[in-house]
């Protein structure tokens, strides 16, 4: 195993001679540096087989953002012949400022987008949060809180509906307001996903202070569902995000939201079937459900969320079982 700064010679650290795990300490000659290259070199002729490998460096001043990246180079040509692909969750070439002070910043990003924790806030700025939907159809938009400084509590409300031309409104129980919480994974199941916190769930906002640390991203998912017979047009409205500092000091951001409104609506049942694996049994063991009837309400509830957003499972009744005979066979 060798390492560089990118710049000058390598420096060889150790060997590896057997199946086992190693600890190798790099040569203090080569700090301070910006980059830490590292290479594992195989033997001719001697099988080579990593299942993993970390560096632990001390890192001066404030740590923002950090990405690697493993590459392969063939031993004949010393050429790069590729490497892995970089998660998506490590780019920081999306999303606009849209509110904010030296105590917090403010930023939007596509639904699409998974929010790094640690990600740095975007310099690209915008006036609002935009949303485009049909009526009956549901879109969102992340709002995301950036702190330079801990916060105790932190949310985002919606005072009233939005509104359109001529008198027109969506009124502010379609539009929902969620947070997005990180879990903690463990066991890469597909080239876009990492090793540490990984944002997914989005439970409603609850009474309970919301802490965020400085330097911290905490996004919010701002969906809205215009109702069936909303005209089409562009609708506006204004949330509010309060900070409230540790030491009790706090501060209300305004930002404003735009819905643009299709002048075609989204039925109930929609034409394009789908059929997706979800296995509604696997809920059980993760909300504890012991008894049929709490069985039943956790199914019911993934099954309203499911047709929330017009897709269809598999198997859309897990708490009944039924057998097929054929006549005549």
């Amino acid at each position: 195993m060798e390492v560089s700064d990118g710049k000058g010679e390598w420096h060889r650290v150790g060997a590896l001679d057997s199946v086992s795990e190693f600890v190798f300490d790099a040569p203090g000659t080569i700090f301070p540096c910006d980059a830490l290259h590292v290479r594992i070199v195989g033997v001719k002729g001697t099988g080579l087989q990593i299942h993993s490998y970390a560096v632990d460096a001390a890192v001066d001043g404030d740590v923002l953002w950090a990405t690697g990246n493993t590459r392969y180079v063939s031993e004949a040509t010393g050429k790069d012949v590729g490497g892995g692909v970089k998660s998506p969750y490590f780019d920081d070439d999306y999303g606009e400022a849209v509110a904010g002070d030296a105590s917090a910043v403010i930023w939007r990003a596509s639904s699409g987008r998974k929010i790094h924790p640690n990600r740095i806030p975007p310099k690209a700025r915008a006036a609002s949060l935009e949303i485009s939907t049909a009526p009956n159809e549901a879109e969102a938009v992340q709002l995301v809180v950036s702190p330079s400084v801990d916060m105790a509590d932190v949310r985002v409300s919606l005072s009233s509906g939005l509104q359109g031309k001529g008198g027109c409104a969506i009124p502010s129980s379609a539009v929902d307001i969620l947070r997005v919480d990180y879990v903690p994974v463990s066991q890469v199941t597909d080239a876009a996903g990492v090793r540490g916190l990984w944002p997914d769930p989005l439970p409603p906002q609850d009474a309970a202070p919301l802490a965020v640390p400085a330097k911290a991203n905490r996004p919010f998912w701002v969906r809205v569902k215009p109702p069936k017979g909303t005209p089409k047009g562009v609708y506006t409205g204004t949330l509010s995000v309060l900070c409230r500092q540790k030491g009790g000091e706090s501060a209300t951001f305004n930002v404003p939201l735009s819905v643009e409104v299709f002048g075609f609506e989204f039925p109930d049942r929609v034409t394009c079937e789908t059929a997706f694996g979800v296995n509604l049994r696997n809920p059980w063991s993760c909300h504890a459900a012991k008894t049929p009837a709490q069985k039943e309400l956790i199914a019911d509830r993934y099954l309203d969320a499911l047709a929330y957003c017009h897709l269809s499972p598999y198997n859309p009744s897990p708490c009944a079982s039924w057998t097929v005979k054929w006549k005549n066979g």
